[in-house]
């Protein structure tokens, strides 16, 4: 009898109910969304960051071109042909993408020349995956006065700060939001040469 009674408790004792499986699911799902969700502000962070390190290590390129050249850095869309005597022909300031290959002669291409920035600088850099989710569209470059430029550049999740500074870009260099809005160039570095 005893066996019998113990057989019947194993019966029914055995696994779990489905109330407990479905409590178990819940809780697994809401950690791995937590999870998904904090890999990814982590993982934006990281890619601000090594935006903001190469928009530096940029204007420190266009200081060194400036100085090693004693040439302002003209370049971009008014470009007509490839890089010749540390300059782009045709180019009367600086206007547009930065990367190689966007215009007949960039920025990039006059500072690879130079031996300011290494080769392919730009395809090393993340996406702009707001526009074009290409890296070759996170940098932008333009004249704003005389010995100035603007380096407007993509992030993925800009502070106040970084928000702020296009403010500054729009009222010191008489610039629309076009590059913002439309390009999501969301971060700006304004800087003089000497």
């Amino acid at each position: 009898m005893n066996v019998l009674l113990n057989k019947q408790l194993n019966k029914q004792t055995r696994g779990f109910t489905i109330v407990e499986l479905l409590i178990v699911i819940v809780v697994i799902s809401i950690l791995a969304a937590i999870s998904i969700v904090a890999y990814n502000g982590i993982q934006a962070r990281a890619t601000d960051s090594r935006m903001r390190t190469a928009a530096s290590q940029v204007v420190k390129a266009i200081r060194l071109f400036n100085i090693d050249t004693g040439k302002q850095l003209y370049s971009g869309s008014g470009s007509t042909g490839p890089t010749s005597n540390d300059a782009c022909p045709g180019a009367s300031g600086v206007s547009g993408w930065f990367s190689s290959g966007k215009y007949n002669c960039t920025a990039e291409d006059l500072l690879i020349a130079n031996g300011n920035l290494p080769a392919d600088f730009s395809s090393t850099l993340p996406v702009n995956k707001v526009f074009g989710n290409s890296s070759k569209n996170t940098f932008m470059l333009y004249s704003c006065g005389t010995n100035k430029y603007v380096l407007e550049y993509y992030l993925e999740a800009p502070t106040q700060e970084d928000i702020a500074g296009h403010a500054q870009m729009r009222s010191d260099c008489s610039r629309g939001t076009t590059t913002y809005s439309s390009y999501n160039m969301r971060a700006v570095k304004i800087f003089e040469l000497n």
